[in-house]
This record gives structure tokens, C-alpha cells and sequence, in this order.
């Protein structure tokens, strides 16, 4: 018999716009796939306009502004693929509804090519209307296996269709290096987000920094980038609002350049979620600023204090119950399992 055209594996996520968290989840599923089985190809697309693909892997956007190309992209990888899978990480935001959308129609585009189709450690915001909640069932109805990365995302699920598995985030699988002897002091990890003000979250933030350091004078303060793009602007107005205390502003250009950064830190304020989440591996004692839901619920799944800018309360930092980190490790494994169980299935 011969080999078939269609042996490749698809994967989708918001890659190459310089995320270090979305980076470090596209190099994990693809090293499921590659450990499993080293001689299938693999694909990459994402959704929006790739500004800073990873090097490990060619990643090829899909954009409503480009329909031409992103046809051309599709038609490349659609006749090849068997598989395609979408995720991990925070695709189904209500920050985005639209992508639930192009989602959708991208697994009912595969399915039809007689391809099938898993969503594997997706994480699921409760959505506002009617339309990407439609959209979300059609996306959910597609796909023949389906792992969400916290119970939050479970729910968010629509009733009909809640049939997924949960586990811990992909990022927990991941290892961490020796911490060293020097630490990192604290380490602030914030983001820009269109719904909260930024002069609030900047002031609220910078106060808090200089408070810590009423306290610990001689720590140094890492304010550390975990978006190439989007967060050095707003770390540089944080550095200029914390006043005469020597600050660095990390722009890591890897997940493995943050990562001792995090594992080495005295006290982490995190905003972004897998800085939160690689800091909670690590043990650090860590904060938590709750902006969306997967914060709340990394926070509250670890034990780990809140705390809200616009508050402008005392930052309580404590480290993550050690038995509840073993659990989402241990969890994280499900998702590595459905996707298995969907390469060998294909």
C-alpha cells in the first residue's frame, strides 16, 4: 500500500508574537509529537500576524487580512495533514471572541478534508454573547478529543458539549534548572491589558515596589518581560514611576532565558500567567494580579495571595502549596496522553 499524503500534524495557537509563554507551549507539543514519532512533520500555524516566529519551528500566520496568502498557507498543509491540533494555551478569551470563530471554522475545514481534529490544553474564558458561545459549541462539536487546562475552562464549556479532560497547565511538564546561589531579588512581571487603566496599574504597582523595598533595601528589582512586543513600554514607564532604585528591565528572547530568572527570585509579582505559573514551580514566594479568570484560578488552585493595584493594600507574597504544584504536574500529563492517543489514531 502506499504511504499516505495526509500523515502530517497541524498544530494552531497564538505562536510567533513573541510570547515567551505561548513559545514554550508551541516547543512542548511539539515535542510530544516529535518524541512520539520522529518522522512525522509537523506544521505550524497561527492565528494573527506572526511578528517573531520561534526559530525551532516555522510557523505560518492565518489572517482575515490576507485571505489570499492565508488560503495558500492552508492549501499547503490541508491535503498532507491527518491531524490537526489546536492549542495549548488561552484561545478562547473574552478579550478575543472572534478567534472562537476562525477557530471553529478551521476545525470544520480540516474535518471535512477527512481529517480529525483535537483541542489539547485550551484554556476557556466564560464568553458574552450568544455568537462565540455558538461558535464555541461548533468548535467543541469538531473536535474528537478535547483537554481543557483548569476546571474554570471546564465550565466555560458549553453544558451540551462538556466532555473534556482537565489537567494543569502544558507549562508544568516542563523542567526547571538548579537554582543558584545568587538570588534575583523580586522580580515584577506585569502586562498592558486594554480593560484596566494603565496609570492605576502603573502607580498601584510601583508603590507596592517601593514599599518592598522600604523593607529590603538591598534587593535588586527584575522587571521582567515575558512579551517581546507588548511589555518593554510598559515596564519602562513602570522603571521611571519605582523612582531612584536601580531597576533592569529583562527582555528574555527565550523561555530558557527566563526561567532562571524566576527559579532564582526572592519575591515574584506576576501578572502574566506563565510567569506566575514557572515561579509557583520553582516555589518562589509569589503575588498573583488577577486580570482574567486563568489567574484567579492558578491563584486559588495553589493557595497563592491576590492583589489588585487599584487597591493600593500591603503585597502579601507566600509560596505555593508544594502538594497542590505536585498535583498540577502530575495532571499535566493528560494532555501529552490525548494527544498520543490522537497521533496513534492517525
Amino acid at each position: 500500500m502506499s504511504t499516505s499524503r495526509r500523515s502530517d500534524v497541524c498544530i494552531v495557537g497564538s505562536f510567533g508574537h513573541g510570547n515567551l509563554g505561548d513559545d514554550l507551549l508551541q516547543r512542548l507539543i511539539t515535542d510530544v509529537i516529535r518524541r512520539h514519532d520522529s518522522q512525522r512533520a509537523v506544521h505550524s500555524l497561527s492565528l494573527g500576524r506572526v511578528t517573531d516566529p520561534p526559530s525551532e519551528l516555522p510557523t505560518h500566520a492565518l489572517r482575515l487580512r490576507d485571505p489570499v496568502g492565508s488560503a495558500r498557507r492552508l492549501l499547503r498543509v490541508l491535503p498532507r495533514s491527518k491531524l490537526l491540533v489546536i492549542g495549548p494555551g488561552g484561545l478562547v478569551s473574552s478579550a478575543f471572541p472572534g478567534t472562537v470563530a476562525a477557530l471553529a471554522s478551521l476545525a470544520c475545514l480540516f474535518r471535512a478534508a477527512g481529517a480529525r481534529v483535537a483541542l489539547i490544553g485550551i484554556g476557556v474564558d466564560p464568553l458574552p454573547d450568544v455568537v462565540p458561545n455558538s461558535a464555541l459549541a461548533a468548535l467543541v462539536k469538531a473536535a474528537d478529543w478535547i483537554t481543557v487546562r483548569d476546571e474554570a475552562s471546564l465550565a466555560a464549556l458549553p453544558s451540551s458539549v462538556r466532555r473534556a479532560q482537565v489537567g494543569g497547565d502544558l507549562a508544568w511538564r516542563l523542567s526547571l534548572p538548579e537554582r543558584r546561589a545568587e538570588s534575583s531579588g523580586l522580580v515584577v512581571s506585569v502586562r498592558p491589558w486594554p480593560e484596566w487603566d494603565a496609570d492605576r496599574l502603573l502607580d498601584g504597582t510601583a508603590a507596592a515596589v517601593r514599599r518592598y523595598l522600604d523593607s529590603y533595601p538591598a534587593h535588586p528589582v527584575h522587571l521582567l518581560s515575558m512579551d517581546r512586543r507588548r511589555d518593554p513600554p510598559i515596564l519602562r514607564a513602570l522603571q521611571a514611576r519605582i523612582g531612584n532604585h536601580p531597576t533592569v528591565i529583562d527582555v528574555p528572547r527565550t523561555p530558557e532565558e527566563a526561567l532562571p530568572i524566576l527559579s532564582n527570585a526572592t519575591a515574584v509579582l506576576a501578572m502574566r500567567f506563565h510567569a506566575a505559573l514557572l515561579a509557583a514551580k520553582a516555589g518562589r514566594p509569589l503575588c498573583v494580579i488577577p486580570y482574567a479568570p486563568k489567574l484567579d484560578a492558578l491563584a486559588s488552585g495553589l493557595g497563592l495571595p491576590v492583589w489588585q493595584p487599584a487597591s493600593r493594600q500591603q503585597v502579601r507574597f507566600a509560596p505555593p502549596d508544594a502538594e497542590r504544584v505536585r498535583a498540577q504536574v502530575a495532571s499535566a500529563v493528560i494532555h501529552e496522553e490525548a494527544l498520543i492517543q490522537a497521533l496513534e489514531a492517525t
